[in-house]
C-alpha cells in the first residue's frame, strides 16, 4: 500500500513499501496529474470546512486525536494556485535545513515541485 506523507509547508510524499518514490511524473504523467487533482479536491474541502475534516489528520499523521483542538487551520493551497511567494515560502523552510546541518548540500524547491509540464500534454 503506498504511503502519502504530508509534509512541512503544505507539501507532500508518495512512497512505496519499500521507500521508492511511486512514479515519476515524466513517466506516468496520467497519475501524475490525477495524484494533483485528488490533492486539490481535498484541499478545496478542507479550506471550506477545516473542523469536519480534521479527524482524519490524527488517523494518517503522527498527531494524536487530543492534540487537533491545539491545531490551527493551516493555509493551504492548491496545486494552480502556487505562486512565487509560496515557493519563496518552501524555499526558505529547506534552507534552514541545510543552514544547520539536516542537509549537506542546498537544494532548489523549484526543481523539485511538480509544473504543468509534467503532466505531458
Amino acid at each position: 500500500m503506498p504511503d502519502v506523507t504530508p509534509e512541512a509547508g503544505g507539501g507532500g510524499r508518495l512512497t512505496l513499501p519499500d521507500g521508492a518514490a511511486a512514479f515519476r511524473a515524466h513517466e506516468r504523467p496520467q497519475v501524475a496529474r490525477k495524484v494533483v487533482e485528488v490533492i486539490d479536491e481535498a484541499t478545496k474541502l478542507a479550506n471550506a470546512d477545516f473542523d469536519k475534516y480534521k479527524p482524519i489528520i490524527a488517523k494518517y499523521t503522527p498527531m494524536r486525536a487530543e492534540q487537533l483542538d491545539l491545531l490551527a487551520k493551516p493555509y493551504l493551497r492548491g496545486f494552480g494556485d502556487l505562486n512565487d511567494t509560496d515557493l519563496n515560502s518552501y524555499q526558505a523552510l529547506v534552507d534552514v535545513f541545510q543552514k544547520e546541518g539536516v542537509l549537506q548540500s542546498p537544494i532548489s524547491v523549484r526543481d523539485k515541485i511538480l509544473k504543468t509540464t509534467d503532466f505531458g500534454s
